[in-house]
């Protein structure tokens, strides 16, 4: 569904949109059931009053999406109300009092779209709160953690890479196009990353579940471990490389040393 359209849909619909903020970004959610489709728009407003927006349109029988829309919005809230969090200074933002308090009508009306209670709500802000200071504070391994998406954490880096990953990179190992394909981000002193193998067959590709990941920049030890883990896609005979601008250089790897 194209942005016009669904920008038409939701301002037609006169969702009343949960609004939060900080003191450099305006943030606000607009989100409505429509036909067929769930959709949203956030618009952020920085100090320069610079507007972003996002547009989404899910449907309905993708719950698994739906539940990711939710989360994006509950971690968002925490993101950028996280520094007022942590220094128990909230209060001066009128959080839970004015702004996602139960007396929220904006907030009230988009929870019931998405079937969550209000208490529910403050449970899930709690929660995402605890996995961004697990995160912050994690003392990282010399070796990147290769672990299948099944975890809080694993759920946190899908996040990072949805929003800030843009560098990609993909290896191919023969003809056929069989290879690995690589996500990456940095931000807050992390490389944050995915990689899925790609299998060729008659009738299309198949990607394999996505393994997720990330290092601390300035860990020498974690970030030789995981240009070594790239490094590997390139040991074949035949290999191509198609790559997003800076994605090698992202990880200390010259191409001309390939």
């Amino acid at each position: 569904m194209k942005q016009k359209r669904i920008e038409h849909l939701i301002n037609q619909s006169g969702v009343l949109g949960f609004d939060f903020e900080n003191a450099q970004l305006c943030v606000s959610w607009d989100v409505t059931p429509g036909a067929g489709k769930m959709l949203a728009r956030r618009t952020a407003e920085d100090s320069y009053n610079a507007v972003d927006k996002l547009y989404v349109a899910i449907p309905y029988a993708d719950l698994g999406a739906i539940d990711d829309l939710y989360d994006d919005i509950v971690i968002d809230f925490v993101e950028t109300n996280l520094s007022e969090l942590r220094r128990g200074t909230a209060v001066k933002m009128s959080l839970f009092d004015d702004i996602a308090s139960p007396h929220d009508e904006g907030l009230l009306e988009m929870l019931s779209f998405f079937g969550r209670t209000y208490g529910e709500f403050v449970c899930d802000v709690f929660y995402w709160f605890s996995v961004a200071e697990e995160v912050d504070y994690m003392i990282e391994a010399a070796e990147p953690v290769f672990e299948p998406y099944n975890s809080a954490e694993d759920h946190l880096v899908r996040k990072v890479l949805d929003h800030l990953g843009e560098h990609w990179l993909y290896v191919s190992y023969d003809a056929s196009g069989a290879g690995a394909y690589w996500i990456f981000a940095k931000a807050n002193g992390q490389i944050w990353f995915s990689t899925q193998d790609v299998d060729c067959f008659d009738f299309g590709y198949y990607m394999t579940e996505p393994i997720y990941g990330h290092v601390d920049a300035a860990n020498e030890d974690a970030m030789s471990a995981l240009r070594d883990a790239v490094l590997t896609d390139f040991m074949h005979d035949e290999w191509e490389l198609e790559e997003s601008e800076g994605a090698l250089a992202l990880l200390g790897i010259d191409k001309n040393d390939l």
